[in-house]
């Protein structure tokens, strides 16, 4: 895992909104956008999250997030 992922999921699990926030401002856009990489792509192929794939279906079908919500029983 990166490590500056790594470092943000400890800020935002164990952290305040304003650790979190003050540690991201820090960084440079290319390594925000890193860090944000690194994580859609360990949480799309995650076998056991499939919520961001669901997402990605629903999108491409047209429906809305309130359909997305309904078709997880989010509602």
């Amino acid at each position: 895992m990166n490590q500056e992922l790594a470092e943000v999921i400890k800020i935002y699990s164990t952290g305040t909104h304003q650790e979190l926030s003050s540690y991201l401002i820090g960084k440079s856009k290319d390594t925000v956008i890193g860090i944000l990489v690194d994580l859609l792509t360990m949480y799309i192929n995650d076998k056991n999250s499939s919520t961001i794939r669901e997402f990605i279906t629903v999108t491409f079908a047209g429906y809305g997030s309130a359909e997305f919500q309904n078709c997880l029983g989010l509602e």
